[in-house]
């Protein structure tokens, strides 16, 4: 890997996946201290290859009032 990156500090506090028919729900809190992130939320089948299924900002935890973050992933 090259290039310059930058990665924030961010604590989890806890991470919980759980599977519901089609579908993984992901839900994790982070420390109140830490603001301003977002998470790419990232796939893979062979855990060798990930692909991007999506990003959840802190928008949503701005909404919630909270830090709390959460994304549903359906398998297909």
């Amino acid at each position: 890997i090259t290039g310059t990156y930058n990665v924030l500090p961010v604590k989890i506090e806890s991470f919980n996946a759980s599977l519901s028919k089609d579908q993984v729900n992901l839900f994790w809190p982070i420390d109140k201290n830490s603001q301003n992130v977002s998470f790419d939320i990232e796939r893979s089948f062979d855990q060798n290859k990930f692909s991007s299924v999506g990003i959840v900002s802190n928008h949503q935890s701005m909404i919630n009032g909270n830090n709390q973050f959460n994304y549903i992933d359906v398998i297909s």
